[in-house]
C-alpha cells in the first residue's frame, strides 16, 4: 500500500477537477464515470487524517453542480470535522485550520462555525500586527545551505497566502 493508496483523493481529486472543468476537451476518458467513481469514493471513506486529501476535494466540490455538490459537501463536513483543528494554541503548528477550508464568506463553510472562522481570522491578523510576516511553522532547522532562499520564498508565499485569505473576507483597510 502507498500513500496514494490511503489517501486516493490527493491528488486525483484535484486532477479530476481539472478534468471536470475541461471536460470538453476530454475525449478518452469517461468523466461522468470518474466523478461518480471518486465520490463514491469519500462516501465509504470513514477515517481522514489527510487534510490535503480534503483540500483536492474541495477543488472538485467546486466546479460540480448543484446535485452532486450536495452529494460530496456531506462527506467534506464529515472527512473536516476529523482533521480541522480549533485549538489556536495550536495554530502556530502545522495544522490545518479553519480558514484553511473555507477560503471565501460567499461559499460553503463545510459545517465550520462562522466564529471560528472569525477567531482564525483574527489569529492571522494578529500574527501580520506582530510579525508583519507569516513563518513557516515548520521552522528553520530543514532549511541548510542550499536551500536557505527556500525559507524565504515560503515566508513569502504563507504571507501572500494570509493577505488574500483577509481580503477575501474583507479584513484589509484601503
Amino acid at each position: 500500500m502507498t500513500i496514494i493508496d490511503k489517501n486516493w483523493g490527493n491528488p486525483s481529486a484535484e486532477i479530476l477537477a481539472y478534468i471536470y472543468k475541461y471536460r470538453e476537451y476530454v475525449n478518452k476518458l469517461d468523466v461522468d464515470m470518474l466523478v461518480e467513481y471518486a465520490i463514491n469514493y469519500i462516501e465509504n471513506k470513514q477515517k481522514f487524517d489527510s487534510e490535503n486529501e480534503i483540500f483536492c476535494y474541495i477543488k472538485l466540490y467546486d466546479v460540480l453542480p448543484k446535485e452532486l455538490k450536495r452529494r460530496l459537501e456531506k462527506r467534506i463536513i464529515y472527512a473536516i470535522e476529523q482533521v480541522v483543528i480549533y485549538d489556536e494554541e495550536k495554530w502556530h503548528e502545522y495544522v490545518p485550520t479553519p480558514v484553511d477550508f473555507v477560503e471565501r464568506p460567499n461559499g460553503s463553510s463545510f459545517g465550520i462555525l462562522e466564529s471560528k472562522i472569525n477567531d482564525n481570522i483574527d489569529f492571522i491578523i494578529r500574527q501580520l500586527e506582530l510579525n508583519g510576516k507569516i513563518s513557516p511553522p515548520w521552522g528553520t532547522s530543514f532549511y541548510n545551505e542550499d536551500l536557505k532562499e527556500a525559507y524565504d520564498e515560503w515566508i513569502g508565499v504563507l504571507t501572500f497566502k494570509a493577505l488574500t485569505i483577509l481580503d477575501k473576507f474583507n479584513k484589509i483597510a484601503m
